[in-house]
C-alpha cells in the first residue's frame, strides 16, 4: 500500500506539473500577440520619424535655396547701390 501512495503522489506532483506547463502554456499566444502588437507600434514609429525627418529635410533645402535667392538679391542691391554712388 506505500508504494501504491508513493506512486500516487509522484503522479499528484507530475499532473501539477503538467498544469503548470498548460498554463505557462495557454499564457503564450497573448503574450506573443502583445510583443507582436508592440513591434507593429514601434515600425509604425519608426516609420512616421522617418517621414518626418524627410519632411524636416525637404523644408531645410528649401529654407537653403530661398536664403541663397536672398544673398544673390541683396548682392544684387550692393552692386546697384555702389553704381548709383559712382555716378553721382
Amino acid at each position: 500500500m506505500l508504494e501504491a501512495i508513493e506512486k500516487l503522489l509522484i503522479l499528484q506532483e507530475r499532473d501539477r506539473e503538467l498544469a503548470a506547463l498548460e498554463a505557462e502554456l495557454a499564457g503564450l499566444p497573448p503574450r506573443r500577440a502583445a510583443r507582436q502588437a508592440e513591434a507593429e507600434s514601434a515600425r509604425a514609429k519608426a516609420e512616421s520619424a522617418r517621414q518626418e525627418a524627410m519632411r524636416i529635410e525637404t523644408r531645410r533645402r528649401e529654407l537653403e535655396i530661398e536664403v541663397e535667392g536672398l544673398q544673390t538679391q541683396i548682392q544684387r542691391f550692393l552692386n546697384q547701390q555702389m553704381q548709383t554712388r559712382k555716378n553721382d
